[in-house]
């Protein structure tokens, strides 16, 4: 397992710029993609409801005018753009009574739809527009209610004569976005890159080439050389650094220094220590000659005076 802390400081500023580089990109697309997904949601509902708007308008229209056959056209007109899929009339028990497509009238939708419908009712929504959203589809479901232009075909006792379903494709926003996304990503990566390099270029200026020369001063400093200063000083914490090491040298150079002077006064007085040790073993030697000669005479007139001889005593204490 990587232990992390026994990295150089160079790898670990790299680690985790990339971490942080990474979880910020992914946030970012994360949040871009979402935030383009939902304007394209937005967008296919607010068309969904302008259409039925619309078409609920037009159905008022033709009933207030007797004319109910003409919605079955309106509907096939207004379907024909391109991400329009389909548009259904649909009744309370789930009939289709008017599409876009002819041959899904009379058939009877899904049983989720139906149940989505139904849900709507029972809601206390006051909206007259919900949505569902199938896959790249969005279902629009919009309340027809009845009002005075429909009482010819619908008893004044109902308060909604149908259900108005519009459905929009939005693949083709969906395969923008995921164009966009791509872009996003590839944006994102390369301004990940951009700013990594610039973090990276500025530590090695700001810090970690400055943390070598002061590591490579140290190191002459250590083998004795203590005439070296750093330089160029900055009013940073690398200046302050700077500046705390060559007044150590400074001061390490002047103790130096003054070794130098004491070792050298306690080597003059050993010299002389030195000198007036030979000066003294000197004149011991010659003074140890005549004593040597009084000594052996001593020893000669020891031998030939009598024990009897009170003098004896004298001798042999002087020998000892």
């Amino acid at each position: 397992m990587l232990n992390i802390k026994q990295w150089k400081l160079r790898y670990k500023i790299v680690f985790h710029i990339a971490v942080i580089g990474a979880l910020t990109t992914f946030f970012l697309v994360f949040l871009f993609i979402n935030t383009q997904r939902s304007i394209i949601h937005k967008m296919s509902q607010q068309k969904a409801e302008l259409i039925g708007s619309v078409i609920e308008n037009s159905i008022y229209s033709y009933m207030k005018a007797g004319n109910i056959e003409t919605v079955q056209k309106t509907l096939r007109e207004i379907s024909s753009s391109a991400d329009i899929k389909g548009i259904r009339i649909i009744n309370y028990e789930g009939k289709i009574s008017h599409s876009s497509e002819s041959d899904e009238v009379g058939r009877m939708v899904e049983p989720s739809t139906l149940n989505k419908m139904r849900e709507f009712l029972s809601t206390k929504d006051q909206s007259n527009t919900i949505f569902k959203m199938p896959k790249s589809t969005i279902l629009g479901f919009r309340k027809i209610e009845n009002r005075s232009e429909c009482f010819g075909c619908h008893s004044a006792q109902e308060k909604i004569n149908s259900f108005l379903e519009v459905d929009i494709d939005h693949s083709g926003a969906a395969v923008l976005l995921q164009k966009n996304q791509i872009k996003g990503i590839i944006i994102a990566l390369a301004a990940l890159t951009i700013l990594s390099f610039v973090i990276l270029r500025l530590f090695e200026k700001l810090i970690n080439r400055p943390i070598s020369q002061l590591k490579d001063r140290m190191k002459r400093v250590q083998e004795g050389d203590l005439d070296i200063q750093f330089s160029p000083l900055k009013n940073d914490e690398i200046g302050s650094l700077a500046k705390n090491f060559n007044r150590m040298v400074t001061d390490l150079k002047k103790a130096n220094q003054k070794i130098e002077e004491l070792f050298s006064k306690q080597m003059e007085k050993a010299e002389h220590l030195a000198s007036i040790g030979e000066l003294a073993a000197g004149l011991a030697h010659e003074i140890k000659n005549p004593i040597a000669g009084m000594k052996g005479a001593l020893e000669i007139i020891n031998q030939q005076t009598d024990i009897s001889d009170p003098k004896k005593e004298i001798f042999t204490e002087m020998l000892l």
